[in-house]
């Protein structure tokens, strides 16, 4: 995996993590939340006919996390929905930034 799509999926997983922690949501986010985008990276680029995964592939991986998360995320306390289509825009400027 090229040190790029490495250094964007690491930080998008940092960044959820420090997020998670501030909004104390139920939804988890683990060592297993890597894992998985690097698996959807990866069946990106294969779906693509490609050996390598790319910044695009992996793009594309953090937006389907990111929709799997905007309808799982409840806050525990209140069990209100947290995340809103504008949280998803401000993720694509974090996309953009990281690359």
């Amino acid at each position: 995996m090229p040190d790029k799509v490495s250094t964007i999926l690491s930080t998008y997983y940092a960044t959820k993590l420090r997020v998670n922690d501030c909004m104390h949501t139920a939804t988890l986010i683990t060592i297993r939340t890597l894992e998985a985008l690097i698996r959807l990276a990866a069946a990106h680029a294969k779906s693509r006919l490609s050996t390598k995964v790319s910044v695009e592939d992996t793009n594309a991986a953090i937006k389907l996390l990111t929709h799997t998360l905007t309808n799982t995320t409840i806050n525990i306390n209140t069990g209100i929905k947290l995340i809103t289509d504008a949280m998803i825009d401000d993720t694509d400027a974090m996309i953009d930034d990281i690359n």
